[in-house]
């Protein structure tokens, strides 16, 4: 019996974009391997595609924000190594 990979333990944080590109070269090798039996892991390829997407649409979103409160603490004279001035609610 073949032995099944195994898989790591989660360790908190998202899977990159640059992960599930590793999937997915991954899987259209096995798909290529397999010739027309391949297509069977079409599905599976789709959704590495759609993760994909999702993945880096969030990637660029959080570089959007970093920048936003870069922009903020630069506004407010914030820069490294001072500490952040209290939000006006704040004491």
């Amino acid at each position: 019996m073949a032995r099944r990979p195994t898989i790591p333990p989660a360790s908190g944080s998202p899977v990159t974009a640059e992960e599930i590109e590793i999937a997915l070269d991954r899987v259209a090798e096995i798909m290529v391997a397999r010739g027309r039996a391949g297509a069977i892991l079409l599905p599976f390829y789709e959704r590495l595609e759609r993760e994909l997407e999702l993945a880096r649409s969030v990637e660029a979103k959080m570089a959007e924000i970093r920048e936003r409160v870069k922009r903020l603490r630069q506004r407010r004279g914030e820069g490294a190594g001072r500490k952040p001035k209290p939000a006006p609610d704040q004491k």
